[in-house]
């Protein structure tokens, strides 16, 4: 069985969509080509907890083809805020250059 196949909600911004599959694991996807800055990130975390409350979850974020990240973005989401009540992350990488970008945060 897909992991897609058991989404319980979505929600969309104009950067990104987030998933709340089975299980309390919270699957973003950044859209292709955007650049992710503090405030992107703030509106995601703010989605992610309105789906989970006060639940322990786990988060995949799976990394577009192409897209950025500023630099405070990258602090932000090394933060606390981020992984408050996170009981597991996963990053899907597809190119290399994501790669090393994502490193830092595992």
């Amino acid at each position: 069985m897909d992991i897609d196949d058991e989404i319980i909600s979505a929600v969309g911004t104009f950067k990104a969509t987030v998933y709340l599959l089975k299980g309390n694991i919270v699957k973003i996807v950044p859209h292709e080509n955007i650049e992710m800055d503090v405030k992107d990130l703030e509106e995601i975390q703010k989605i992610k907890f309105d789906l989970v409350g006060e639940r322990k979850y786990a988060v995949m974020f799976v990394t577009p083809d192409m897209g950025v990240m500023t630099k405070e973005g990258r602090a932000f989401a090394s933060g606390p805020l981020v992984n408050r009540n996170a009981v597991a992350k996963a990053i899907v990488i597809k190119n290399i250059g994501m790669r090393l970008m994502a490193s830092p945060f595992l």
